[in-house]
């Protein structure tokens, strides 16, 4: 059984996203298109049967070409949002520059909270209790099912089940709107089958 985690697509980057709700570029509606027809095209061999996503717009936007084209319905799923970034959620780029000049998620001390927001380490905890309820959830129907969310948690997943370190300050790049995919034997033996 394979859980695909699979980051939203390009967004606007006139406001700051965390919360927010950005939504796809052009560009990140072409990717979702794009994933849409791998998954048509692989249908037998990555046989999904469940699809999930953070109900964050620029999530649900990337999923819905694949749930449409699959027939399925999008499970939402907040505890898989981005970081809580607070009163930065949906504020004009440059006016987040001025007013919270260099703030950014990579920017916190793991403890440091966004103005109005949370930690880094809230976020983590948050992620890692929603992981393993998730795979508590998904594992007894084994069915292969795609996790629709955010680059931040997808590292922290990453990390959990590859059991490394986790640290906010890596900012490495997420490929946006691809298939990555996890192995779920059962829950206590998973497997990451890509590399961050």
């Amino acid at each position: 059984m394979f859980i695909y985690l699979v980051r939203h697509g390009e967004t606007e980057s006139i406001r700051r996203s965390g919360w927010g709700d950005n939504r796809l570029t052009p560009y990140g509606c072409q990717q979702a298109y794009n994933l849409r027809e791998l998954v048509l095209n692989r249908k037998n061999e990555l046989d999904i049967g469940k699809i999930y996503s953070s109900d964050l717009q620029r999530s649900i936007e990337t999923a819905l070409p694949t749930a449409e084209a699959l027939h399925l319905n999008i499970t939402r799923c907040p505890d898989f949002r981005a970081p809580d970034n607070g009163v930065l959620a949906n504020m004009p780029s440059e006016e987040a520059d001025i007013k919270f000049p260099g703030l950014h998620y990579y920017s916190l001390d793991f403890d440091q909270k966004y103005p109005g927001g949370e930690s880094p380490h809230e976020f983590y905890d948050r992620v890692i209790v929603a992981w393993k309820k998730f795979v508590k959830m998904v594992l007894p129907d084994r069915q292969n099912a795609i996790l629709f969310s955010h680059s931040s948690v997808i590292r922290v997943v990453y990390c959990f089940v590859e059991n490394l370190p986790y640290n906010n300050k890596d900012n490495g790049k997420i490929p946006e709107a691809e298939l990555l995919a996890i192995d779920l034997f059962d829950e206590d033996n998973l497997r990451c089958l890509f590399k961050l």
